[in-house]
């Protein structure tokens, strides 16, 4: 009888052990499988991504420029104001508010990207037996910088092989959310005849911002400043 149950035990004993190497297998394979080394891409492939990244640096920083000079907007069809041959957003049209919400800035730079990027990408691809698919843009602007994600598929084909490429972002120091903030206020003051020109320069100062206004046939033209990159962004107003 005592030799039935150690034999019962043994085998008990012996499914313990085996159970335990199995999941202590599985729990290994998965382990080696999350840490096995990405593969690397080949140097000339790595230089050819670097070219897109510069191309995407300097496309939002263009981007910022020109939605600023537009007062946000990219390319307004509706209640602007032809100033130097830009299209000028009015903040405020003969009784109507017309302020760009913080989504459709975003989304004006991101339109603008989606055009100027591929340009600039194809100047940096030359050299490269490369294919590209559709872009897509996402923009968010916030407090000190501007962040762009770039969804957009390129292969690119060498020694028999293919690589691909799809996401690319990008951080940009700017001071475009505060000078669009800034502009927003101007435009409530402005339209609540609260207008105080004292007030806007004290408010600017402690900004450091600096605001220019220029009388232009029936409307009023604001430049908002930023003293120390010197960014702008301008806007009008017309009662």
């Amino acid at each position: 009888m005592k030799c039935v149950i150690n034999t019962k035990k043994a085998q008990i004993t012996i499914f313990v052990i085996i159970a335990i190497l199995i999941v202590a297998g599985i729990v290994i394979f998965f382990s080696l499988k999350k840490t096995s080394p990405v593969k690397e891409l080949p140097v000339s492939v790595t230089k050819a991504k670097n070219g897109i990244d510069s191309c995407l640096d300097l496309s939002v920083k263009k981007a910022i420029n020109f939605i600023s000079s537009e007062g946000g907007y990219f390319l307004p069809e509706k209640n602007i104001i032809n100033w130097q041959g830009i299209d000028l957003a009015l903040y405020y049209n003969r009784g109507k508010i017309n302020i760009p919400s913080e989504k459709e800035v975003s989304s004006s730079i991101s339109k603008y990207i989606s055009l100027d990027l591929p340009s600039c990408s194809e100047d940096a691809l030359l050299d490269y037996d490369y294919s590209f698919g559709d872009i897509k843009a996402e923009t968010t602007i916030s407090r000190g910088k501007v962040y762009v994600k770039i969804t957009y598929p390129i292969t690119i084909r060498e020694d028999n092989s293919s690589y691909s490429i799809n996401k690319f972002e990008k951080t940009t120091p700017s001071k475009l959310y505060e000078l669009y903030d800034f502009s927003k206020k101007i435009t409530t003051q402005y339209v609540t005849n609260e207008t105080c020109l004292t007030c806007i320069a004290n408010e600017a100062e402690k900004n450091n911002f600096e605001v220019k206004m220029l009388d232009y046939l029936d409307s009023l033209i604001f430049t908002v400043i930023d003293k120390q990159s010197n960014a702008g962004f301008t806007f009008a107003v017309r009662m």
